[in-house]
């Protein structure tokens, strides 16, 4: 079973890890035993090298977190520019010398920062001049120019601001609702709050998942493994949990930068004092 949020990640181009975008770090893939990927999921390196230390330093399996396929080590994706060849191999997940549409979809998104829509929908009407002899992959003689159209960089998708929860809660829901059906998903939900509450650090993520994990039967009453509109909206639901927790967490993080300025402003005055009493002597000579 996938860890909570990973498969949303996966959708929308984000480290199933940090649930960052693919695009701004180093990428990584698991290998197996075979010397070949495991999968076809991407991550951030230096958060899959997190993973791999953990599961090292505690003796214990290291598996995917999106398809819990087991692993024997991680591999960094090469620069496309400086070294295509190995990211051609890397990028060819059966390692059956040819990419398919899939793995090409895979990994542009993962390089070029791409909604999986617009990336589908690109690459399929270029796919005529990428696989040229017509047999649906693309071997290393067709690769020029494939090469050439991520070397570009397909332009950006525009960003669109998540709306504030403390300001409208419906929609909050339906921006996290991203596949229309009027509910959230555990899934969707995980993802939402990991992206809400800025969950940079791994173990931090960890946590929120296993958080979720316990109280979710108080926010889905009738066990339906979602929560609708009206669950999300009501008087002990998921929306005011959710303000209620920013509400505390921003009191904390003002009460840190306050505790912090303090101390900043006794060490000026300790710092003043300390150089009175040093020149104190200096004016009595």
């Amino acid at each position: 079973m996938a860890q909570l949020g990973t498969v949303s990640a996966v959708e929308h181009a984000e480290c199933p890890i940090c649930f960052e975008d693919l695009c701004t770090n180093t990428l990584a893939i698991f290998e197996g035993k075979d010397k070949k990927r495991t999968c076809r999921h991407f991550f951030h390196y230096d958060c899959l090298k997190e993973v791999f230390d953990f599961a090292t330093g505690h003796n214990s399996e290291l598996q995917c977190p999106v398809c819990r396929a087991d692993c024997d080590n991680i591999l960094e994706m090469p620069n496309i520019v400086t070294s295509a060849e190995r990211w051609f191999e890397l990028a060819d997940t059966d390692a059956s010398g040819n990419l398919s549409i899939q793995e090409v979809t895979d990994v542009v998104r993962a390089t070029c920062n791409i909604s999986d829509a617009d990336a589908e929908n690109v690459i399929k009407k270029k796919w005529a001049e990428f696989d040229k002899d017509g047999d649906l992959g693309i071997d290393w003689g067709e690769f020029s120019t494939l090469l050439a159209f991520v070397r570009e960089n397909i332009p950006e998708s525009q960003k669109v601001a998540v709306p504030s929860i403390t300001e409208s809660k419906e929609k909050w829901f339906k921006f996290w609702d991203q596949d229309n059906s009027s509910a959230l998903e555990k899934d969707e939900v995980a993802r939402a709050l990991i992206k809400t509450f800025r969950k940079d650090a791994i173990v931090r993520v960890q946590e929120l998942q296993d958080i979720l994990e316990c109280v979710w039967p108080l926010f889905d009453p009738n066990g339906d493994k979602i929560i609708n509109l009206d669950e999300f909206l009501s008087d002990n639901g998921l929306a005011k949990a959710i303000v209620a927790c920013l509400n505390y967490t921003n009191r904390q993080q003002e009460k840190k930068e306050k505790e912090l300025e303090k101390r900043e402003e006794t060490k000026e005055e300790e710092k003043t004092e300390e150089k009175k009493e040093e020149e104190e002597p200096k004016e009595k000579a």
